[in-house]
């Protein structure tokens, strides 16, 4: 492709990760020929919307499986050697509507991780041509709890330290929520990832961050503000990226069970 964007660091073998494509199949069109004839691809499993936008909260079932193979191969090896600590909690999904609750943890660090996330299938068609993910990281929240329930005391007058206003947590709580798009590699960067929640609102403009083979990412930080502009929002969004040819290529986005979605994802 050419971008000369970064890659941190390989998420799959080249055979697993072709395990892990579905080819796009787009309506007949100029745009829709082109990506066909370069064979775009984009991963659907969902879990890769944050591998490389919040590493040290991974939610990979290929890790869990890693580490349990590298369990069993050390326990073969060394009989005598101490027993190998409990695996993780195997990952959740629950879904509402058109969008779903993933939950897991990184057995490498230990560090639990959630996500909601919907793929974008259009009409007619079986792959996905984008995917929209919001990622939480609920080590932070938990560590913000614990710091509340044990205020620390000032050094000047020994007396306990004030706490957040309720405001100032919820709005550090929403900032650890992550806007994650994924979108086909064969697209013009310069222009990010346009999406409209209402259009009564200021729209989001949001970065590519880098590409793979399969798909580039979109990330954005999201505060109080822009997460409440998903909130009760009856009617379809939208997201618009550009083709290589600088026409924009926008793509409806079902809000369909989001709120309840939104609302598990804020309990963990």
């Amino acid at each position: 492709m050419g971008l000369g964007l970064p890659i941190d660091e390989p998420l799959l073998t080249e055979t697993a990760r072709q395990n892990q494509m579905r080819r796009f199949r787009f309506p007949a069109s100029a745009t829709a020929k082109y990506w066909l004839a370069s064979g775009a691809g984009l991963p659907i499993t969902p879990i890769l919307t944050l591998r490389l936008t919040m590493r040290k909260t991974l939610i990979l079932a290929i890790s869990a499986l890693l580490g349990s193979c590298a369990a069993a191969i050390a326990e073969t090896r060394a009989t005598t050697a101490p027993p190998a600590p409990a695996a993780p909690p195997a990952p959740t999904a629950t879904t509402f509507g058109q969008w779903t609750l993933r939950c897991g943890v990184d057995p490498g660090s230990g560090e639990r991780a959630c996500e909601v996330d919907s793929a974008i299938v259009l009409p007619g068609q079986t792959g996905p041509i984008a995917q929209v993910a919001f990622g939480r990281l609920v080590k932070q929240a938990e560590k913000q709890a614990k710091n509340q329930q044990a205020p620390d005391k000032t050094a000047d007058n020994d007396k306990p330290a004030d706490k957040a206003t309720p405001d100032k947590d919820a709005k550090s709580e929403e900032k650890t929520t992550r806007l994650i798009i994924l979108v086909p590699v064969n697209v013009t960067i310069a222009p990010g990832v346009e999406v409209v929640a209402d259009a009564a609102k200021p729209h989001l403009n949001i970065p590519f961050k880098t590409c793979i083979q399969a798909a580039c990412f979109a990330q954005l930080e999201l505060t109080a503000e822009q997460m409440q502009a998903f909130r009760g929002q009856t009617k379809p969004g939208q997201i618009t990226f550009t083709d290589p040819s600088g026409k924009p290529v926008p793509v409806e986005l079902s809000f369909k069970g989001l709120d309840q979605a939104l609302d598990a994802l804020a309990k963990r």
